[in-house]
């Protein structure tokens, strides 16, 4: 089970830094990719909990991911926002589940 559940957060992250270098979001998609690169290294869950938490930390706070919102010029680009958004809430959810 904590398996399959790393390899979707794998799958999650890799499709999440994807997404977000495709609306221009360069940092946050680097940061997503060395997310899961860590994820990778971890040998032990003891190991993977604090790369766990600051996958996190990712989410709070002033200039989070919660904070991407996808532009059109000055319109939002509805379709864009909403893989961000899916991507966004799934990849959270499995990192809170791992934890």
């Amino acid at each position: 089970m904590a398996a399959e559940i790393g390899n979707e957060l794998e799958t999650a992250l890799q499709e999440f830094s994807e997404v977000l270098a495709e609306v221009g979001e360069p940092g946050f998609a680097s940061a997503m990719s060395r997310l899961r690169s860590a994820l990778q290294a971890a040998e032990t869950p003891e190991e993977r909990r604090p790369i766990l938490s600051q996958g996190l930390a990712f989410f709070g706070g002033m200039n989070s991911l919660n904070d991407v919102v996808v532009m059109q010029g000055s319109k939002p680009d509805i379709e864009a926002n909403r893989r961000v958004d899916r991507l966004r809430t799934r990849v959270y959810d499995l990192l809170v589940e791992q934890l």
